[in-house]
């Protein structure tokens, strides 16, 4: 056995001193190739270092620039803070971003960054005793797109370097003035990531500025187009404006608009800024002193001026005079004098308005009134169709009441309770009308929409419930369109909103919530719970006063709450009585 183990030992010995005889004799050749393989592995390793250094750093800078970009913020301040990342990889006094416009085949300046906090000031002299005459670069509102660069360039204008940076093919950032050093390999590179990164944000950013300005477009057509509605069909919106048209055209300080009521007068409208108020003059003394003023004078005369140097202005009514008025002129804005609705606007001045003046304003206000007269008969006309209008939505409101026995009878019972409501708020005669006509027709926007999902059986999808969601907004718009009823109209655009802000189509909370769609709301609510689904029994009295005690200052106006259950308690009181 030992002599076994020396004989291996013996030939290992040997084998091993063969190789290193062989490597002895060939290590000059064996030498250089390990060190090149060393420094290949080496090499190799500090590439993927650096490279994956970039990588991160590009992964940070794409980190950064999502954080940055915050589309809500609008295009030009999202293009700023581009230009503030530029601004952290080359140096330079103004940064600026243009933007294609296609319509026009030029750059458009759309933002601008400057890397002096104090761009743009005067600043002192090192002794203090003249301005500093440095200047400063002012970059031009728009660039001709042939002059635009395909690749990242230093460009030269007139004696000015800049350097142009192209994003995609839409942008360009202008960087500048800037001299060559300024600009290495280093920040090309970085630059070229940076382009790569921006381009894609840019994209999104355009076609959202250009989502976002359509709808600016649509939303403010549509404004302007119920503005004009409400002039032409509102007899509330068209004295106020009428009123405001006068008081621009004679430069006048405040005024009112009233027409004849019966043997009385109302105000159909007064100035916002105007020290005249409701509570200085009642309604009911307002028919004699309209009266008053018309005797006054006696002349035909459309427009009746009275100065503090008459003595028929000192005849004046004491509310007026409260006003610190000097002038006070009376329009006539009647179609006959003998006529039993009689219309007219008070407008006075703080100061005294100079007689050429006076008479230049008459001279434009004389051809107003026609039109105004005309408007107005017109509106008057228009109020017995409205009647019919009404009767017309009211039926159709009906009709959709019947197609499902739970709702048989709903549209009448929300505009009774609503006046209910109404009356107890002590609201005005007007006012109850308005609130019960926009309680009646709050869900005729359901016939615009689909029947078949108002009454849909089970839960909404949510495309579903967006969907009828609008109901409110097209319910408004045929009752503002048909009726040119504003407040009306508005009430039934805002009967799902919720006092803690999470109703809907405006979000509004509490007070914002105009009164008459609070009122709209709580009757909704109520009538929901004790008319039931085919999915679900309708809830006992009991149980429906109950939710709507929980609901109160949630969902519902806890005040609104209170006098409706207290109505109730009192009928109840008076039938068991």
């Amino acid at each position: 056995m030992l002599t076994t183990l020396e004989s291996i030992f013996a030939i290992f010995q040997q084998d091993f001193a063969e190789l290193f005889s062989y490597v002895a004799e060939h290590i000059a050749l064996i030498l250089p190739v390990m060190m090149l393989v060393t420094a290949a592995c080496l090499a190799a390793f500090f590439f993927m270092l650096k490279k994956a250094r970039l990588m991160k750093k590009r992964w940070l800078r794409s980190l950064d620039l999502g954080r940055r970009i915050a589309p809500e913020n609008g295009l030009e301040q999202n293009l700023t803070r581009m230009l503030e990342m530029v601004a952290a990889m080359v140096t330079a006094p103004t940064y600026t971003f243009y933007i294609h416009d296609q319509n026009k085949n030029v750059h458009l300046l759309r933002a601008v960054h400057h890397q002096a906090p104090n761009f743009g000031k005067v600043e002192p002299s090192y002794s203090g005793l003249a301005e500093y005459k440095k200047e400063q670069y002012l970059p031009p509102l728009s660039i001709a797109p042939e002059v635009s660069p395909a690749k990242l360039r230093m460009r030269k204008v007139g004696r000015v370097e800049f350097l142009d940076i192209p994003v995609a093919d839409i942008g360009l950032i202008r960087v500048g003035p800037m001299r060559k050093y300024h600009y290495n390999r280093k920040i090309k590179r970085e630059l070229e990531a940076f382009q790569e990164m921006a381009q894609n944000s840019l994209r999104q950013l355009l076609m959202l500025e250009e989502v976002r300005n359509k709808s600016t477009v649509i939303v403010t057509a549509g404004q302007a187009m119920q503005r004009i509605n409400s002039i032409a069909l509102d007899v509330n919106s068209t004295t106020d404006f009428m009123l405001n048209l006068a008081m621009k055209i004679t430069q006048a300080d405040g005024g009112f608009f009233a027409v004849q009521s019966g043997d009385r007068f109302r105000l159909a409208a007064i100035s916002k800024d105007a020290n005249f108020r409701h509570d200085l003059l009642p309604r009911d003394e307002l028919a004699g002193i309209l009266v008053k003023l018309s005797e006054l004078k006696r002349e035909q005369a459309d427009i009746r001026l009275f100065s503090e140097n008459e003595n028929d202005f000192y005849k004046l009514p004491p509310e007026i005079a409260a006003t610190g008025a000097r002038t006070v002129a009376i329009i006539d804005l009647s179609e006959r004098r003998e006529e039993p609705c009689r219309r007219m606007m008070v407008l006075w001045h703080l100061a005294p308005p100079q007689q050429a003046v006076w008479k230049e304003a008459c001279a434009s206000l004389r051809p107003v009134i026609g039109n105004m007269r005309e408007v107005l008969g017109q509106q008057q006309l228009f109020r017995g169709f409205s009647a019919h209008y009404v009767d017309i939505l009211k039926t159709l409101a009906q009709l959709q009441d019947n197609l499902a026995v739970y709702t048989a009878g709903r549209s009448e019972l929300m505009g009774k309770y609503a006046m209910v409501i109404a009356r107890e708020m002590g609201l005005a005669a007007e006012e109850i009308r308005n609130v019960a006509l926009a309680a009646y027709l709050s869900n005729i926007g359901n016939i615009g929409i689909s029947l078949d999902l108002v009454h849909k059986e089970g839960r909404f999808s949510e495309a579903e419930y967006e969907l009828i969601k609008l109901h409110a907004e097209v319910g408004a718009s045929i009752v503002q369109s048909m009726l040119g009823n504003e407040r009306a109209s508005s009430y039934i655009l805002h009967h799902h909103e919720r006092m803690d802000g999470n109703g809907y189509p405006a979000g509004l909370t509490g007070n914002e919530i105009p009164f008459g769609a609070r009122i709209i709301a709580v009757v909704e609510t109520f009538l929901a719970l004790t008319s039931g689904r085919k999915y679900r029994q309708p809830l006992s009295f009991e149980q429906a006063i109950e939710r709507l005690r929980n609901a109160a200052g949630t969902h519902l106006d806890a005040s609104i709450v209170d006098l409706f259950l207290n109505w109730f308690a009192r009928k109840q009181a008076e039938l068991t009585g």
